[in-house]
């Protein structure tokens, strides 16, 4: 099915305010976005030990909402979602 620019905005706005919460309450900061991107870090500039471990709690948590909120949507359906997680020294700032 083909959406209409407003709607391709709209559907990624939702899911976007649905991934930043859990970017957000799992202790990571929102980088930037491209396009229907987002790259979210952690551990820059607060500290954050667990980092790993937080981001990959807030990409389980993510799929998981995005599932229970496009289930009920048909505008959401068969929408797909991946999340990459790396991990390792990075030059911030």
């Amino acid at each position: 099915e083909r959406k209409s620019a407003s709607e391709v905005v709209d559907y990624l706005n939702r899911c976007f305010a649905i991934i930043i919460g859990h970017v957000v309450a799992h202790r990571g900061m929102v980088n930037k976005f491209g396009g229907d991107a987002i790259v979210a870090i952690w551990n820059a500039p607060q500290e954050c030990p667990d980092h790993a471990f937080e981001a990959c709690q807030a990409a389980l948590a993510s799929v998981e909402e995005l599932g229970r909120v496009a289930e009920p949507d048909p505008s959401l359906s068969g929408a797909r979602f991946g999340f990459g997680i790396n991990t390792g020294e990075a030059l911030v700032g």
